[in-house]
């Protein structure tokens, strides 16, 4: 929820205002006055950071009606993580294919523990919450057009939001053609 509220042009009374609100946020649910919050795996670890006897659970989204087949997950693109080789990289190619293979085995051995040690160990102290965090994990969504942000459309759908933009549509319309083109680009190097 508070992802949708940023932008790349933030400044710093913007930071505060987003650090007060989320503090606004979490003090309502350990208050009683909120019930849900959208959140993430690290959310979950610093809510459970807070207090020792505050108690939440974990829920996926709801599905849209009976007839959706299953879950979706939506991962956030916020909490990405990237690596980059500095230009004077001798051979990219091979550093590439080193860092692929070490993403890979870490996706078989540290992610599984973290999930196991942290999540569900340290974490989750419910018997219901383990099993819906599965099912997120199972469910992961990544949406290609939040995360590589085409013609802009995802900074402006959070503008759109913040200024509290009725037409979607007629904002997505103005940009579909640099929508389409930036695509398009990104597609040529899956062929």
């Amino acid at each position: 929820m508070l992802n949708a509220l940023c932008t790349a042009s933030m400044n710093v009374s913007d930071i505060v205002i987003l650090a007060v609100l989320a503090v606004g946020i979490v003090a309502g649910i350990i208050a009683g006055f909120a019930k849900l919050l959208n959140g993430t795996i690290g959310g979950i670890i610093a809510m459970r950071a807070l207090r020792s006897d505050f108690s939440f659970g974990i829920l996926p989204y709801p599905k849209l009606d009976s007839a959706q087949s299953g879950y979706f997950a939506a991962s956030d693109s916020s909490e990405a993580v990237f690596l980059c080789m500095p230009i004077s990289c001798a051979d990219s190619a091979k550093v590439g294919q080193a860092l692929s293979a070490f993403a890979y085995v870490s996706s078989q051995t540290l992610t599984p523990a973290f999930y196991e040690k942290v999540l569900y160990g340290a974490s989750v102290r419910d018997e219901e919450s383990e099993p819906m965090l599965r099912l997120i994990l199972a469910n992961k969504q990544y949406d290609l057009g939040l995360w590589r942000n085409f013609g802009g459309f995802s900074d402006a759908l959070r503008s759109a939001a913040k200024e509290k933009k009725e037409n979607i549509s007629a904002v997505y319309r103005s940009m579909q053609s640099q929508i389409e083109r930036d695509f398009s680009q990104d597609m040529k190097y899956f062929e």
